[in-house]
């Protein structure tokens, strides 16, 4: 990686990327343009940086920092990762599936209620739509990059113009649950007899959604 890294002022590339790169560089050179060299240090600029709140960081994803890591790792890493995107989002999807394709008969609530069942329905369907497609995507994207992986320097070089595909399946697996999570409020104030019941089912969700977020965010900025 060192002969793509070639201003001082850049990140550092570690020992062990410095020894693979004299024995992997010729390889890596012949496949490489001037514009994949280019793409790869403004995808890795960016690490340099103090880590930080980043309301919109899925546009670099986590896979950025896999491009640091030895071309010999990357394929392992990932092809984990694409399958646990594939893997989540396919028990997220068995768990909510059943409540799309069984909607709400809105007729049968009372009128006041008819709204908040049409809009249950509707959110239902997006998040088994959304989900259904981050699972046959991740999944094929899968088997491209299984049947594509001929040497190390292939994948990695597949990873850097992954990235953004990457964070936007990352981000589309994040939504499903969070519009579960709508659906079992919406769900309270459908069915709870008592008002208060349907409140207190949409306070603690709302706690527990803004805090696990809060939470994480904090917790993965300072890390």
């Amino acid at each position: 990686m060192a002969a793509f890294l070639r201003s001082s002022n850049r990140r550092q590339v570690t020992p062990a990327q410095k020894s693979e790169n004299n024995s992997t560089g010729g390889a890596r050179s012949s496949m490489w343009t001037e514009s994949d060299i280019t793409c790869l240090q403004r995808t890795i600029d960016p690490l340099k940086n103090r880590f930080r709140f980043q309301p919109v960081g899925f546009l670099s994803s986590e896979a950025t920092t896999m491009l640091c890591a030895p071309s010999s790792e990357v394929y392992e890493r990932l092809t984990s990762m694409l399958t646990n995107i594939s893997v989540v989002a396919g028990l997220v999807l068995s768990s909510i599936a059943g409540v799309a394709l069984s909607p709400l008969a809105v007729e049968s609530f009372p009128p006041e209620k008819q709204v908040l069942a049409e809009a249950y329905n509707v959110m239902a369907a997006l998040a088994v739509v959304v989900q259904l497609c981050v699972v046959l995507y991740s999944t094929f994207t899968l088997y491209i990059v299984i049947s594509s992986a001929h040497n190390p320097q292939t994948v990695y070089r597949v990873l850097l113009h992954m990235v953004r595909w990457i964070g936007f399946f990352e981000f589309m697996t994040f939504i499903p649950p969070y519009l579960a999570i709508g659906l079992v409020v919406f769900a309270s104030h459908l069915y709870c007899k008592w008002a208060v019941s349907a409140w207190l089912v949409t306070a603690v969700s709302a706690v527990f959604a803004v805090g696990f977020q809060s939470a994480f965010c904090y917790v993965m900025s300072h890390s």
